[in-house]
């Protein structure tokens, strides 16, 4: 392990643009204005994305924000609350003379990309992120913003069902539309999923203001989702340059959007939770755990998940219903270190077949009662206990000298 890793490089080349790291603040409240641009900066964002400019500025409902748990929630906050006037005259350039790297925002409709995404560029935007409410209307907005500008275009896709049928075919449209006009398009990949309800308990009814209750979720809970969608975008094709958005609430998050392929990841909630001063902190565990893991930088990392995900061999175990299901061939490997165990008993807690015991520093796994879920390895906060896929043995002697197969 290189512990020397403040040498580790997290900068990155986002569209021609050098950041100082891959952490990119969405929109968002935390985008308000100038100011909280600034902080994000100050705090180790590469890039920060304005608040949604429209034409008419926004009138929020009370409530609009509230936890949903400890790294997620639900919104119906709406877009920026101060006019595009605004953005142009004061939040873009006292952001870009602060040394931000601005990405401007501009929705949802294509009168208002013709409307706002010139003023933005002029403004000093580095970028134009386009974001719309249906799938139908993000190529128009494309097209219009092309002639506009230009500078870098974002496409912001979602996956919401049934007004975006198909964000990573989205994606590629986007992108033959780019390189039809020699115009660097990118993409962002996903918004918040929605509508959704969370109900308040103490006042039977929505926790949130909107008209019908419903609102947006963002967070940890929707991290699996945009995964798989940016990992399909970036198999699609590779040289894509992109950044995912959903559910990054800790370094390890990060390195996951990373090894999938995209060139940023977008960070939010977590920080409305926890304080912009978080960022930082992820920053510093970013450098951290590429060390421990033997990157130098973030080109070493980028996409090196994707060949594992998309390459199964006939020998591997298959996961899920299959049209011809066999009985997997292959068990899980543990591997214990009592050194860096805290004694949490999260791993024992979570078997739900009573399989695993710990009386330290002897922990034991029956493999009778074990169904190889792997949810007891994954839970460990500090790794002393790891699990790996190996082949099923052929015979008791090749079992029993593989002495981690039942630690």
């Amino acid at each position: 392990m290189n512990k020397n890793f403040e040498n580790v490089d997290i900068s990155v080349d986002f569209g021609g643009i050098k950041l100082q790291s891959p952490f990119i603040v969405s929109s968002g409240p935390l985008t308000y204005a100038a100011e909280g641009m600034i902080k994000a900066h100050e705090m180790g964002a590469g890039a920060v994305v304005t608040k949604t400019i429209r034409i008419k500025r926004a009138l929020n409902p009370v409530t609009h924000i509230a936890i949903l748990n400890n790294d997620s929630l639900v919104n119906c906050e709406k877009w920026a609350d101060s006019a595009p006037e605004v953005w142009f005259e004061r939040e873009i350039p006292m952001a870009k003379k602060a040394g931000c790297v601005v990405i401007a925002s501009v929705g949802h409709t294509l009168e208002e990309a013709e409307a706002i995404v010139a003023p933005a560029e002029a403004a000093g935007a580095d970028f134009i992120e386009l974001v719309s409410y249906t799938e139908t209307d993000m190529l128009p907005m494309l097209e219009a913003t092309i002639a506009r500008v230009k500078i870098p275009i974002i496409c912001k896709l979602s996956s919401n069902y049934p007004a975006w049928k198909d964000p990573v075919e989205c994606a590629r449209k986007c992108i033959e539309i780019g390189k039809a006009h020699n115009h660097k398009v990118m993409i962002a990949a996903i918004d918040s999923i929605g509508p959704v309800l969370s109900v308040d308990v103490y006042n039977p009814g929505p926790k949130l203001g909107s008209d019908n209750g419903y609102s947006w979720m963002s967070g940890g809970a929707i991290r699996p989702v945009s995964m798989r969608i940016n990992y399909e975008i970036m198999k699609m094709d590779r040289d894509i340059i992109s950044y995912g958005i959903g559910g990054v609430t800790k370094a390890e998050d990060a390195l996951e959007y990373l090894m999938v392929g995209t060139t940023g990841v977008g960070i939010c909630s977590i920080l409305i939770i926890k304080g912009m001063e978080y960022l930082n902190k992820v920053v510093l565990e970013l450098k951290k755990k590429m060390s421990e893991l033997g990157y130098s930088n973030i080109a070493e990392l980028r996409g090196a998940a994707i060949d594992g995900i998309s390459s199964k061999t006939a020998d591997e175990p298959t996961v899920g219903e299959q049209e011809n299901d066999v009985e997997s061939d292959a068990k899980l490997q543990f591997t214990f270190k009592e050194e860096i165990c805290i004694k949490c008993n999260k791993c024992v807690n979570i078997c739900s077949y009573d399989a695993r015991t710990l009386k330290f520093p002897i922990m034991k796994v029956d493999r009778d009662l074990c169904r190889n879920c792997g949810a007891c390895s994954s839970v460990c906060p500090t790794r002393a206990l790891t699990s790996e896929v190996v082949r099923k043995f052929t015979n008791t002697d090749e079992l029993q000298n593989y002495v981690g197969y039942f630690s």
